[in-house]
């Protein structure tokens, strides 16, 4: 068996399910990016006092898919787990065809930039940059999770 025998294998396998490995990558990149979005945690600032009361998760709380189009605002969701907003992307994602141009994936609280570029000690790499740069790992995964 060849190396091109086994990618025309792969890209078949992909072609006839295309709609199944395009939710399957999105849901597998939406839970990446939430898992590694930064929960606020008031001790670890340098002024904790500042934190009274806070509740930290309204940054993961806020991601938000869409077809087509970039969502716009902030929610009002706090969801520090990152449950809620996962199984909603989900069922949400489970909707898209192939006659659905591009999926979005945006946070739009308005701190997401500084945190997606240093500014938590949680996730000073960020999260949609590190989820990007796996973005083959989760096709390939998706593609072998096919039925034969």
């Amino acid at each position: 068996m060849s190396f091109s025998l086994d990618l025309t294998k792969f890209i078949e396998k992909a072609k006839a399910n295309t709609e199944l490995v395009v939710q399957k990558v999105a849901i597998d990149m939406l839970s990446a990016v939430v898992d590694r979005s930064p929960v606020g945690n008031a001790e670890l600032w340098l002024d904790p006092s500042a934190g009274e009361g806070y509740i930290g998760g309204r940054f993961r709380g806020n991601w938000q898919v869409s077809f087509n189009v970039a969502a716009t605002g902030a929610l009002d969701r706090i969801d520090p787990q990152g449950s809620s907003i996962k199984q909603a992307g989900v069922t949400f994602i489970q909707a898209y065809t192939s006659e659905i141009g591009s999926i979005w994936m945006m946070n739009n609280v308005p701190y997401a930039q500084r945190l997606e570029y240093g500014h938590s000690s949680q996730a000073p790499n960020g999260m949609v940059r590190l989820t990007v740069t796996e973005f083959q790992i989760f096709v390939n995964k998706a593609v072998q999770e096919l039925p034969d």
